[in-house]
């Protein structure tokens, strides 16, 4: 406490945060890559990355319960916390390297809702099962000019629809009443994109 020098009354008052609570996670990420030498007729590869999550524990103060929030879909701040992520790439690379074209899936499993975390008979639904595809590719014309274009969310999935933190069921956005902190879908629908790099 810092005092005024003349009348001796309270001026400013430091109080530094403290951390009450606490967030805890676990789990393994595995990666495996293959790719197929063509010689003359190019190259063929493939790119899997897996996610677990055996523990995400939170707290929100000292004097709170721990939870375990694996496996929920939280419209408030720690996000969705699937139980496994699985992300694929496969591509193929043309005779020379310039030109290349690949197809990303992306797959996230049915999800719990945040209720379930503190009433596992809750009758809240969670999200569904969701999985999206973006398609790429690459062509360089010389070693100074390049093009770049592609497809996300190739079939236009749409986000699920699920409970927001007042109940009521809203689009993956949650726009209309409360934003997402997080935003694991693709809440955009399918789109175009292209690119020209020149370098000098």
């Amino acid at each position: 406490i810092t005092r005024d020098p003349v009348s001796g009354e309270r001026s400013t008052t430091a109080a530094p945060y403290k951390n009450s609570g606490i967030l805890k996670s676990r789990g393994l990420d595995l990666a495996a890559n293959w790719t197929k030498d063509f010689q003359r007729a190019g190259s063929f590869y493939i790119n899997n990355q897996i996610t677990f999550l055996d523990q995400f524990a939170i707290q929100d103060a000292a004097s709170e319960p721990v939870l375990n929030v694996r496996d929920t879909l939280s419209t408030s701040y720690y996000g969705a916390q699937y139980k496994y992520k699985l992300n694929t790439t496969v591509g193929y690379n043309l005779p020379g390297g310039k030109t290349s074209l690949g197809l990303n899936m992306r797959y996230l499993p049915s999800i719990r809702a945040e209720a379930a975390a503190r009433n596992p008979a809750t009758t809240t639904t969670g999200a569904k099962a969701y999985s999206v595809f973006n398609l790429f590719a690459r062509a360089a014309v010389n070693e100074k000019l390049e093009f770049r274009g592609g497809i996300d969310n190739l079939f236009d999935k749409k986000a699920p629809i699920v409970p927001n933190y007042n109940g009521r069921p809203t689009n993956g956005s949650n726009v209309y009443d409360a934003p997402y902190t997080f935003t694991p879908w693709c809440i955009n629908g399918g789109y175009y994109y292209a690119r020209a790099t020149f370098s000098f």
